[in-house]
């Protein structure tokens, strides 16, 4: 009995007893001591747990922080998955990447899509009609822009012939050149331009010149001697010692012009007729039908004159009706509308004779010439004083500019 009871205490004493180093210890021994920290048939480890080195046969599960040493994961640790996959987030969210399948989609027809929020699609309906949002002629049948030209995008574009491009280039889309350059080809061969130097050339002594195969230069010597290469008499006018021919757009001289006593200033030689402010120019107007009342003034017809020397003439030819006896005609012209001019002006006529009743009768008057400083209004003014019927005029008035 004292025996049985020495082996207990032993027992209780080796379960609480503190090990010491190189201590052999039974298994029964090493059980109980890990007994206190995490039983044997499984549960919870509260307190923290390092260890160099841990293989897991079962289920590991840890309910705070797992802290594994950096790169210590390979491809090779994870768990297999399934064919055609692979690892992503197709969501919207941070969150732990889930296996994603990946469909078959390698016909000349389909392209690999990815869509945010659901993973990777197979577009099956590409082709040339849809490809980037364009239509194409389908099929083309000389190429792109066989009828109607087609947007192309190409990292690098290569022609074997002429490329021609109309309206594709814009002076924005060009890189940038030095300053006060053109784009040109001052070389003795065809090749692609470059940035040719503008020289300052703005002077009234300087013009802008090409030298072949080299580009702009500035002539700084130009002048009336040298202008062109031909040599002029000081001060240079046409013709100073010696007649010579000139040709110009418009002549103007601030002196006297004195033409050939017997060639003169040539006329036209066809049926032509003088621009308007040109010596010559010619103004009429006629109208007929006129009523006109027994010894009172009337505006046979008229012109409008812009300023200028003119000479003018009118004509008015009186319908006299049956029954009607003129005894009287008068006509003139005049700045004044209905308004006789007064003798000498105007080319006045004045006719009191006793015309046969029923004629027609005609009345010019004389030359007269008008100064006119601004347009003017010029009318053709005439009476007659008749008895008994009815009288009608028509009137003829010509105005020509004479200098």
């Amino acid at each position: 009995m004292r025996k049985l009871a020495l082996l207990l205490l032993f027992a209780s004493s080796a379960a609480n007893a503190q090990f010491v180093t190189g201590q052999i210890l039974t298994a029964q021994q090493l059980n109980n001591a890990f007994a206190n920290v995490l039983s044997l048939s499984g549960g919870s480890l509260t307190g923290p747990l390092t260890v160099p080195t841990l293989t897991v046969t079962g289920n590991l599960t840890v309910n705070g922080s797992f802290t594994l040493p950096s790169g210590s994961v390979g491809p090779s640790s994870l768990a297999p998955m399934s064919p055609n996959s692979v690892l992503g987030n197709p969501t919207n969210n941070t969150t732990t990447p889930t296996v994603m399948g990946l469909s078959n989609c390698n016909s000349g027809t389909s392209a690999l899509g990815y869509a945010n929020g659901a993973g990777f699609t197979c577009i099956t309906n590409v082709n040339a009609s849809t490809l980037n949002g364009y239509t194409f002629a389908n099929p083309p049948t000389t190429g792109f822009g066989s009828s109607t030209p087609e947007p192309v995008y190409a990292t690098t574009l290569s022609a074997t012939s002429a490329f021609t491009a109309t309206g594709l280039v814009t002076t924005t889309d060009l890189a940038t050149q030095a300053a006060n350059t053109v784009l040109a080809n001052a070389t003795a061969s065809t090749a692609s331009p470059t940035a040719v130097a503008m020289p300052s050339c703005s002077t009234a002594t300087s013009a802008l010149n090409w030298t072949i195969n080299t580009g702009f230069t500035c002539n700084t010597a130009v002048n009336a001697a040298t202008l062109g290469g031909a040599t002029f008499a000081s001060p240079g006018a046409i013709g100073g010692t010696t007649a010579a021919s000139g040709k110009f757009t418009t002549l103007q001289a601030t002196s006297t012009i004195t033409p050939s006593s017997t060639a003169g200033i040539v006329g036209t030689t066809t049926n032509d007729n003088a621009n308007a402010g040109s010596v010559g120019e010619m103004i009429s107007n006629t109208t007929s039908g006129t009523s006109i009342t027994t010894a009172t003034n009337f505006n046979a017809t008229s012109v409008s004159l812009t300023a200028g020397d003119w000479d003018l003439f009118g004509s008015i030819r009186f319908n006299v009706g049956a029954g009607a006896a003129p005894v009287n005609i008068i006509s003139g012209i005049n700045t004044v509308s209905a308004t006789t001019p007064t003798w000498p002006a105007g080319g006045i006529a004045n006719t009191s004779v006793t015309f046969t009743t029923g004629s027609n009768e005609v009345s010019n008057t004389g030359v007269t010439r008008l100064s006119l400083s601004s347009t003017t209004t010029v009318y053709l003014v005439a009476q007659m004083t008749f008895s008994g019927g009815s009288v009608t005029a028509d009137g003829f008035l010509r105005a020509r500019r004479i200098r």
